[in-house]
């Protein structure tokens, strides 16, 4: 079974943008960079307190049939709204052209 049957999931590459507003003033926006189909598989979550509040950081790993492009600090958006923000990104072309981007959920899924 090839790595293209398994993805799942439309995905979209976004990059920030910071542009100045007419106060001079810094604005951050994402630009959409690129889209594909991709698996999104669960790899560990932690829970951790901050400030006293228990909180979790879900870590996934999301894996494309080819390279987006995707480096530290990019944001990937599914098609159901979820944002992740891409945390590392390996080349597993010696396992049959894989590519893999570990991420950390943002928006919580409803």
């Amino acid at each position: 079974m090839s790595m293209a049957s398994l993805c799942n999931v439309s995905i979209t590459l976004l990059r920030p943008v910071v542009t100045l507003d007419a106060m001079g003033g810094e604005v951050r926006a994402y630009s959409a960079i690129a889209a594909a189909q991709a698996r999104i598989i669960a790899d560990k979550a932690t829970e951790h307190d901050q400030l006293g509040r228990r909180s979790e950081i879900q870590r996934l790993q999301v894996l494309t049939a080819s390279n987006i492009g995707a480096r530290l600090g990019d944001v990937i958006q599914d098609a159901g709204g979820n944002k992740y923000q891409v945390v590392n990104t390996a080349d597993m072309g010696a396992c049959g052209k894989v590519y893999s981007i570990y991420v950390q959920l943002m928006t919580p899924v409803s």
